[in-house]
């Protein structure tokens, strides 16, 4: 095969000028869009994975580039394709190496010509075998099915559904090339014990009706390339939207909600600068917003003092602090005090009690990825 003739009367004519290469043994041979096209195949002593294309101008085969994104599948020969508009299904094949002359393929793949590119679908299940199967022992039935006829089996591959289904014992019908549907009837050329030939027919619903239930033709479906690109396409998308959003809620965020950022508290213009020990007392605050105030006093930021003098001195540092909270209260909306009070229990314990709503604030990247 590679060479293209038409027939003019009586005679074929040759219409190509290419070499005989002898380079498209096994190959695929698809028509689309009034061209020619091949795929794999062997010659040179070596199987291929090229895409060639005659151009019926300059009488050529001319090599097809292939995206540079596209899948890149094994060389091979004998592969099985079904066509359905813009793309191929491959299926299987067989290639050689250093270990097997026939290696068997377990792949299913598509080709876009629209794209050029190829894109892997999955692996096949390993009792499904199509090598070396004869091109002419394929019959394509509509846009998503195919009968392949190999020795006594003839399988029915649905390439929608993923899905394969199959009749054993039909030697009379898989064993010879000439095979042929038309008007929903598959004709078949039959031999007899005389060596006479026949031609025979069978309607296709009566054959289909008796092929097995439908199993699966794949081991693991993949995500082909495109739809992985698509997928992160899709979430990079996502990522950027809900930044945004919560970035244009982060400044309505500062102007509603008090914060405690490092050793400041923060809320619309309002800034009130922190010690290390004030600090540390309104995060414990924070977590337990009524406490007494000899848990105060056990605080690690006090430790260097002495018992006597951190009772005198902690309450200094709390009413500085009150004060600074209640020197910013003129803005209505500033809702944050500190109050003293007695335990409820016992009124020689007393208590000191963070009122308000206050939120810690670790910066925008913490705040955006916070939920």
């Amino acid at each position: 095969m590679g060479e293209v003739f038409s027939i003019k009367k009586d005679s074929l004519i040759r219409n190509d000028f290419s070499k005989q290469s002898k380079a498209f043994t096994g190959s695929n041979m698809i028509f689309h869009q009034n061209s020619i096209y091949s795929f794999f195949g062997y010659g040179f002593f070596e199987e291929r994975n090229a895409v060639i294309q005659f151009d019926f101008e300059s009488k050529q085969w001319n090599k097809v580039i292939i995206d540079k994104d596209s899948y890149q599948p094994e060389v091979r020969r004998h592969s099985i394709h079904h066509k359905k508009g813009n793309q191929v299904y491959f299926l299987g094949g067989t290639n050689s190496n250093l270990y097997q002359s026939n290696n068997h393929l377990l792949d299913l793949m598509t080709f876009d010509f629209s794209d050029k590119k190829f894109s892997k679908i999955g692996t096949l299940k390993n009792d499904f075998t199509f090598f070396n199967n004869n091109q002419k022992n394929i019959i394509h039935l509509d846009d998503n099915r195919s009968l392949f006829f190999k020795k006594d089996i003839i399988y029915l591959v649905d390439f929608e559904l993923l899905k394969y289904r199959f009749l054993q014992g039909v030697s009379q019908i898989s064993d010879y090339h000439f095979k042929v549907v038309y008007k929903d009837t598959l004709y078949y050329l039959d031999i007899d014990q005389e060596y006479k030939f026949e031609i025979k027919n069978i309607a296709l619903l009566d054959l289909l009706e008796n092929f097995s239930e439908p199993y699966d033709l794949l081991e693991k479906v993949y995500v082909t390339q495109k739809t992985r690109r698509n997928i992160l396409l899709l979430a990079l998308i996502a990522l950027f939207l809900f930044i945004t959003i919560r970035l244009f809620n982060l400044r309505k965020f500062k102007n509603i909600q008090i914060l405690k950022q490092d050793q400041y508290i923060t809320f619309k213009d309002i800034i009130i600068p922190l010690t290390v020990e004030e600090s540390e007392i309104i995060d414990f605050l924070m977590i337990k917003p009524t406490s007494q105030l000899n848990e105060i006093f056990e605080l690690d930021v006090f430790n260097e003092y002495s018992d006597s003098y951190v009772k005198i001195y902690v309450p200094k540092v709390i009413d500085e602090l009150k004060r600074k909270i209640e020197n910013k209260s003129n803005d209505s909306d500033f809702k944050l005090k500190i109050a003293f009070g007695k335990n409820k229990f016992d009124k020689r314990i007393k208590e000191i009690s963070l009122k308000g709503d206050i939120k810690i604030y670790n910066g925008w990247f913490l705040y955006i990825f916070n939920f």
